[in-house]
Parts: structure tokens; sequence; C-alpha cells
């Protein structure tokens, strides 16, 4: 890693900055609100869906506050869960203009699939026709976070399928506050960014609400494409690769991957009611097949509702019941715009859901508790309608789910705690699946006279079942040891199965009968975890454990001869990752702390004949670090980064023998450094500087299957710098 000289200058300021050689005010004051030992013990909710110490849930647990957000400065969710530990983002600026997050080692292309996602505590329910948790529904500005808590494991048992790595809680309205939050606050920033939000929170004895609102506009990565594709010149042609997309060898992403968004969020409480209606709107730019000639580009549009609603209630002083509804409607548009005038078409993918949960949570004596619920889950819209005329076989189609039908789902668990000495628990859990028939269809060329409609019947009478074993063992307060074992699931969806009825269009002769029918995906994790508070001022964390992971759905869309388009999704995964984690907390100051941890990883493909195939996406070594100073009561300082391994894009096979879709892509590092000055002159004004990338280092992810023409990688993003100014009252 090469520094340049302005840029060493730039560290060691913020180096000395941030370990405070400013003189401290006599008004100073304890700045950290909770000892290493309270940390410890912090409660959190979105293991068990119930009240629990940290050091009490069978998971690894990390709790990222509000304080914690301000102080680091971080910018955006991305940002927050790049540096949690085990979790590397990878851009792809793909087909559906989503992000997606590896977690230990295991990435999907695409979305996110492989944690579920909450805010407060409702799921902000998977974009059904994918199954896949929306990165933009989920794009609540970190102005409006009270705390996040991200619980590391598998999940089903407690959040049903998909929680293959565990669950993301995003929590904007947090119980127990004895302040309010009122906010309005601006930000500018690199690449034109610009953010208005407001926030207003109400509290009084049994009412507890708040209003959040954000606007924002980005104009999004301006770098040349040729730091993507080796622009190679086509020997039929003599044109580079650019040239064939209708641009010249010059060109730049400029205009081609802005964003805006618009996020608002209205939740309560009140007498053990509460609720949350939450609706997003994203208006951004993607890259699909090979870069768009048009100056706009490709646009996606993504509007999403989610409302949730639920009773609390204590029965008995032993008992507690909650139930619980949630309804999530979803669309997103996307308009391509390739290769010249003639080449455009749309994507238009849909899905509505609604569910019920209820729970009862029974706790006899202190020594056992026992809970379970039950799950009614209908999806009862779902579907892509596309119309690409130049791809004949996606020319005024739809993949859907038929009209009328539902994908219904049961499901029904049970966990029990057992303490039978005061420093010993074991905890156990259940949960049963039972998916319902449905019926999908594929029609192509609506309104045409070759108009072709097929359809097939996903019937799976199997009942799934997942499990989760825990014991918990405290040598005393300060030393806590976990022994976990989880395994989840993750149904097929819509797309999946649809999808593979495009043999039947190339070969009219194929008996629709004998498609195979796609079946979960499964993974058992077990992990060994220690805590420990060797001092007051320094706290450990280590862990191994092991993935295995069964039964993948993996998908993958490619140019066909004839001007087709296909895209195949099967059961054809198998890997095992084996790894460890370490973390180190420092406070050597009351006005200073110090974290890093480190993950390394390493899976393996278990399929026959690909043992000794690298497998995409899995970097080796993840590393991170934050470096938070308060060196006068109301301004912090702070320096936080992250390191990623070396990574390989996906082993594609071939009739002419296996490839890759780009080159491996190096490891990089992230520094980034923020300031923020509170309460100017005690008028409740804040100000923030915060600089992503501090160093400028080049950060490159491996491309995906939809976007091959990048065989460099996809470039992330450059230095930038963001300014922001507030009010609290």
């Amino acid at each position: 890693m090469i520094f340049k000289y302005h840029e060493i200058k730039i560290w060691i300021f913020f180096a000395l900055f941030v370990t405070g050689i400013s003189s401290l005010s006599a008004q100073e004051k304890e700045i950290f609100n909770l000892s290493l030992e309270e940390l410890m013990n912090v409660q959190v909710v979105s293991s068990s869906k119930a009240t629990e110490k940290a050091t009490d849930i069978p998971a690894s647990v990390v709790v990222i506050t509000r304080e914690e957000i301000k102080d680091l400065g971080y910018h955006n969710l991305t940002d927050i869960l790049s540096s949690v530990t085990g979790l590397y983002l990878v851009e792809q600026y793909n087909w559906s203009g989503m992000k997606g997050f590896g977690v230990r080692g295991y990435f999907t292309e695409g979305s996110f699939t492989n944690m579920v996602i909450m805010v407060d505590g409702s799921p902000v329910l998977r974009e059904g026709y994918n199954n896949q948790y929306i990165m933009p529904r989920a794009n609540v500005p970190v102005e409006a976070i009270d705390r996040i808590e991200i619980i590391r494991g598998p999940m089903s048992v407690i959040y049903g399928e998909n929680a293959f790595f565990g669950a993301i809680n995003i929590i904007t309205l947090e119980d127990k506050k004895t302040s309010t939050d009122n906010i309005v606050s601006m930000k500018f920033g690199s690449n034109s960014t610009r953010q208005l939000f407001i926030r207003t929170e109400h509290l009084s004895n049994d009412f507890h609400a708040a209003f959040n609102v954000s606007a924002r506009h980005t104009e999004g990565l301006n770098i040349p494409y040729t730091k993507m594709t080796s622009n190679l010149i086509d020997t039929a042609t003599n044109l580079t690769k650019l040239q064939l997309s209708g641009l010249n060898n010059n060109s730049t992403t400029a205009g081609q991957l802005g964003e805006k968004t618009v996020y608002s969020n209205f939740i309560g409480s009140y007498k053990g009611i509460s609720y949350t209606i939450n609706h997003s709107y994203t208006n951004k730019g993607f890259l699909w097949e090979t870069p768009s000639h048009n100056p706009d580009g490709n646009k996606l549009e993504i509007t999403g509702t989610n409302i949730f609603l639920q009773y609390s209630k204590s029965v008995t002083k032993s008992l507690e019941l909650k139930a619980k509804a949630d309804y999530a409607d979803y669309n997103s548009i996307s308009r391509y715009k390739l290769y010249n005038d003639d080449f455009f078409g749309y994507s238009h993918i849909y899905s509505s859901i609604l569910n019920f949960n209820i729970d009862l949570i029974y706790i006899l004596k202190d020594k056992l508790q026992i809970q379970g619920g039950t799950l009614f889950d209908a999806m009862t819209n779902a579907g892509d309608d596309v119309d690409i005329p130049s791809f004949k076989n996606v020319g005024n189609s739809s993949f859907r789910l038929k009209e009328g039908d539902a994908i219904r789902k049961f499901q029904t668990y049970t966990q029990l705690r057992y303490t039978p000495i005061e420093n010993v628990n074991f905890i156990a859990g259940i949960r049963a699946f039972k998916f319902s028939d449905y019926t999908y269809q594929r029609l192509v060329n609506m309104g045409e006279p070759d108009f072709r409609s097929l359809e097939k019947t996903y019937s799976d009478n199997d009942i799934y079942i997942t499990y989760r074993l825990a014991m918990l063992y405290k040598m005393n307060e300060d030393h806590i040891f976990k022994l976990l074992y989880g395994t989840a699931i993750a149904s097929p969806n819509i797309r999946h199965n649809t999808t593979n009825l495009n043999s039947i269009l190339n070969d009219p002769n194929v008996d629709l009968n004998r498609i195979p029918q796609i079946a979960p995906s499964s993974i058992i994790t077990y992990e060994i975890q220690y805590t420990g508070l060797l001092s007051k001022k320094v706290m450990v964390n280590f862990s191994g454990f092991l993935n295995e992971l069964d039964n993948l759905i993996e998908t993958k869309g490619f140019s066909v001869a004839d001007t087709n388009y296909a895209i195949i999704s099967q059961n054809s995964g198998k890997l095992k990752t084996t790894g460890i984690e370490g973390a180190l907390k420092l406070r050597p100051g009351k006005n200073l702390e110090f974290n890093v941890s480190a993950s390394y990883q390493l899976t393996k493909n278990q399929n026959e004949g690909y043992e000794d195939i690298e497998v995409g996406y899995t970097p080796r070594i993840l590393a991170y670090f934050s470096l938070t100073n308060h060196f006068h009561y109301k301004t912090t300082a702070s320096l936080y980064g992250y390191y990623v391994d070396e990574m390989q894009a996906a082993w594609n096979d071939s009739p002419t023998g296996g490839y890759r879709n780009s080159i491996k892509t190096p490891s990089y590092f992230v520094l980034n450094a923020s300031l923020r000055v509170n309460d100017i002159k005690n008028t409740g004004i804040y100000s923030a500087l915060h600089a992503f990338n501090l160093f400028n280092n080049e950060i490159m992810y491996p491309t995906d299957s939809m976007n091959e023409w990048a065989d460099l990688g996809i470039s992330g993003m450059p230095r930038m710098i963001f300014i922001s100014l507030g009010l609290k009252f």
C-alpha cells in the first residue's frame, strides 16, 4: 500500500487529534455511559423476542448504539454493517440494483438473503418474487436509529426461514428512554450528496412515539469504465467492448449510478400496543449486461410499505403474550437502455405479503423459561412482468404466482431455557415448517399470436424441522463460555421456479412433470465462544465456528443464441466454512476507547470434482478497528476502518471449460475519520465532518454473472467527504 505525502499528513493529523492532545475542559463529564461490566450485560430484545442480557443469549451478539453511530460518524446503514465483524460488502450494481453482504465467508449473488432484516422488530418483509431482503427497503437514515442489534448464528427457530446467519434489528424507538430526540439536520458532500432529515419524538407515561422522514440525493460513482473492463477488441467487428455498447473508450459512469431516496417511519406504543409504518422510495442507476449508452443509464425505482401492529400483555407475573400482524407491499420497476436506441425494455417486480404471529413466554421460578409461538404467512401476489423486445423469450412476458393463488407457510416453534444451577443455562429450541401447494406461471408474448402459457404446481409434502441447542456457562460474572448449535433453511422463491420453465420454451417436447423441483437450502452451525472482562479497562471475545451449507440454490443468467436470455436455478451448492473470530475492547482512559477485531474463515466447495476450486466471494481474512476520543465534553474525534482480503468471482461451468466472471480482486483497506461537535454554544446545534476512504485506496469487488463485461471487477467508492449540520431540541 503506497501513501502520498499529503495522505501521510492527514493520517498524522487525525492520529494526534483522536488521541486527545488538547487539554480537557473543566466541564468534562463522564463520556461513556456504560462501563465494560455493564456492556457485557446490556439488554438485547432481538435474540428470543424477549429482553435478555447479552451474556444470556445463545448466539453471537453485536449491539451498536446511537452514541456509537454519532461518535464514529457512520453515514449510512451500509457503512455500519461493513464495520461489523464477519460481514463484508460486495457491491455489484446488478440488474436489481442491490448490494449484498457476505457473512462469515459466504455470499450469494444479488440482494441480501443471508440474514433477516427488521425495523423495530418487524421484518422489512422480503421482496417476495426473489425472497430477498432489499437494502433500499431498509434504508433507515442513521439519524433515525436508536440502536442496532445483530444476532449472528442460525436463527430459524426464532425467526423462521432465511435466518441463515442470524438477524439484524434496526431500532428507531428504544423503550425506557427518559428523554426525547427532536432533530433537524442537513448533510452535504462528495458526488453532489445532499440529505435532509427530520425527527420528532413524544414521550409521556403511557405514550411513546416518533416520526422520522429523510430525503437524500447523490450522483454516485464517477470513474472511467476502463477501471472495470479490459475493453478488449472484438475480432469480428474490430470494435472494443465499450464501442460495441455504443460508448467511446473514454466513457465514464457519470450520471449512471446516482441515487435518490425518500424514507418515512412512524412508530409508537401505547399501553401494550405498538405499531410501525415504514415507507421507502429509491430511484437509482444500475448496470446490467453492458454499460448503457444512454446519458440517463438504466434506472430502477423501488417503493415499499411495511405496516406492523403488535399487542403485548402480561397475563400473569409469569406469562407474557405477544400477538402481531405484518403487511408488506413491494414494487420495483427496472428500465433498461442498452447498446442503441432500439434496445430497451423494463421489468416490474411486485409482491404482497401478510403474516400473523403469536408468541407466549412463560417463566417458572427463574429456573425454567418456556416460549413458543405460531406463524401464518401468506404471499398473495408475486411476480415479474418483463418486456425486453430484443430478447425473444422475455418479450412481453411474465414470471408469476398464478392469479388468485397464494403461497402459504405455516410455522410453529418452541424454545426452553433451563437453569439447573446459577451459573449454567441450557437452551433447546425447535421449529416446524409446512409449505402449501401453489401454482406458478410463465407467460410469453402476451397479446401476440404466438402467445404461450406454461404453469406448474409446486408441491412439497415434507415438514421441515430446524433446531437450536446451547449451553452457557458463567465461570463468574466476568467470564462466560457458550457452546452453540443451530440449523436453518431457506425455501425456493417464485423466480427460482418460474425461470426453470425456460427449458420448455426451447424444447416443446420436454415433459413438464420431469422438471426437477427445487428443495430448500439448509445450514448447520457449530460454535464455541468466550467473552471475558480481564479488567475494568479490557474486554475480549473469541469464537470458533463451523458452517455446513447444503442444497444451496444457485441462479445464473446469461445470453444465448437467437437473441434469447436464459436464467437457470438449481440445487447445486454444498459448502463448508471453518473460522475463528477475536475482538478486543480497551478503555485506557474514560475519554478514550479502542476496538479491534478480526476473523479468519476458510470456505471449501464440497461438491465432487470442485474441492480444489476456490469458492467465489470468500475473503479469508477480515479485520476491523475503531478509535474514539471525547477530548472535550462536547467534541468527539474518531477513526475507524476495515480490511477485506482478496476475493475470487464465482466459478462458472461451460462446455468449453470453467471460467470466472472477473479476475481475482485484490485486498483493500478502508480508513474513515470523523469529527463531531455537539451543542455549540448551548444552542442545540451540532456539526460533523466525516471522511470515507481517507487514503483513497482502490476498492474492487468481484463481478457477477449479470455483468461479465466488467472482467476487472466492480469499483467501490473512492474518497468521500461529508459535512453535517443539525439542531437537536
